[in-house]
């Protein structure tokens, strides 16, 4: 079988074995011949590896993870070498460069293997130019920048300026972006160029070709059926004649899936279309309406809760079983959930059920820390030397042991010092009688 053979020369180069593998298939009397063909890699005799300052010779040889008598061809140190400049680049050597020289003796099967490290420069970006950008402000791009530039009196200290190509690649975006909202939608951003400057210096230009200025034509709402097209329209913000913004746009999509989505209306999906009228600068903004279908919800579930009790969670959410659902609701229960400070994460999950319009609605959440434990040392004039220990959390359970779980909160913190001595206790129980009432009682 084809699949079978392909798996296997798979197999074979994957191995690391062999530096060539194929197959070929032969018919014979009564049947088929496989071919397999192979030539091994050299191994290794001999490895020296000089230049590496920085990281050390050593260590580059452990990231190279190649030792004598291991198999090596040009394809495997150029494998391994690209792990040695990703360590590099996270000590800001972008420059870092390795070369080898690979000596091969056919007959005995091995190799002598020289390896050169060229560390080059750590990057300090010193300064940050732009090229074609006559519409938008120099500081404005700058500042869209997650990549900094380099200033002697601070970024000492903090590591600001630093050359990261990863954080570079990404402004390209994010400056692409800011010339969107700012109505520039033929924008183009080009690859950054680098420029030594001084020992430890680098200078980043960054070409943009802007392209012209559109400014907003008609506007229109495709697609409505289950509404008045005018009554969406009062939704939306942006105005015929105002420069584009994206992100006004993007608004505006919201805005309309949030009018179906509030009325019951799961599943509608609002995408746009910015469309240029010929040769001119205006561009029509037509926003298509795919309409879902009303939902009610049949029961919540909770799921990732494995400390605190359901309760607790039900009692802070604004949607019910049985009601219309609505997405603005279902977005505030999320967002009180994330406010308790209990967990990391909050997500509301619609779910079919296999009932037309009914759906089970599923909060996850991924518990969090939620106790702290603090304690320090220190002297005034008034108190003279002192020391506290404080125990906090948030999610305390006064009748459950271990007592974590029910949304109380507890605090107790004790101060000993040469001049004074304090505890003080302190708990808040903000459902008092499973109502929004809150008791404290501090000691």
């Amino acid at each position: 079988e084809r699949p079978a053979l392909s798996r296997d020369i798979r197999n074979l180069r994957q191995s690391g074995r062999y530096a060539y593998a194929a197959v070929d298939v032969e018919r014979v009397p009564g049947g088929v011949a496989v071919i397999y063909t192979v030539a091994g890699k050299a191994r290794i005799s001999r490895l020296v590896v000089d230049g590496a300052t920085e990281l050390g010779n050593r260590k580059v040889r452990e990231l190279l993870e190649l030792g004598v008598g291991d198999p090596v061809d040009d394809a495997t140190l150029g494998d391994r070498a690209a792990k040695v400049r990703e360590a590099y680049l996270k000590k800001f050597f972008p420059f870092a460069q390795l070369t080898w020289d690979l000596r091969e003796d056919a007959v005995a099967g091995t190799a002598e293997v020289d390896v050169k490290v060229d560390e080059g420069k750590r990057a300090q970006v010193r300064h940050i130019h732009f090229v074609g950008n006559s519409g938008v402000p120099a500081a404005d791009l700058r500042k869209a920048m997650k990549q900094k530039r380099w200033l002697w009196y601070w970024s000492w200290l903090t590591g600001r300026g630093t050359y990261k190509p990863d954080d570079l690649e990404t402004d390209r975006e994010a400056l692409r972006r800011v010339y969107l909202d700012r109505g520039y939608l033929d924008v183009q951003v080009g690859e950054p160029v680098l420029a030594a400057r001084g020992r430890t210096g680098v200078d980043v230009t960054l070409p943009v070709a802007e392209g012209p200025l559109y400014l907003l034509g008609e506007i229109r709402t495709e697609g409505v059926t289950k509404f008045k097209v005018e009554d969406l329209q009062k939704s939306l913000t942006n105005q015929s004649g105002a420069v584009v913004s994206l992100s006004s746009v993007q608004g505006g999509q919201a805005a309309l899936e949030d009018y179906y989505s509030n009325r019951g209306y799961l599943g509608s999906r609002v995408a746009y279309d910015l469309v240029p009228r010929g040769s001119s600068t205006v561009a029509d903004l037509v926003y298509r309406v795919r309409e879902g279908e009303v939902a009610h919800i049949r029961d919540i579930h909770l799921r990732g809760n494995t400390s605190t009790k359901d309760e607790v969670i039900r009692r802070e959410l604004t949607v019910y079983p049985g009601e219309l659902y609505n997405g603005g609701k279902v977005r505030n229960s999320e967002r009180r959930l994330r406010n308790l400070g209990f967990f990391d994460f909050a997500n509301a999950v619609p779910e079919e059920t296999g009932d037309p319009g009914l759906y089970d609605l599923s909060f996850e959440v991924e518990e969090g820390r939620t106790g702290n434990l603090m304690f320090g040392v220190g002297y005034s004039s008034v108190d003279d030397l002192i020391g506290f220990v404080e125990l906090s959390q948030g999610n305390f359970d006064l009748f459950n042991w271990p007592p974590v779980g029910d949304g109380q909160k507890l605090k107790l913190r004790g101060t000993v010092g040469t001049e004074r001595q304090d505890i003080e206790l302190s708990f808040v129980e903000p459902w008092f009688l499973d109502r929004k009432l809150s008791l404290g009682v501090d000691l």
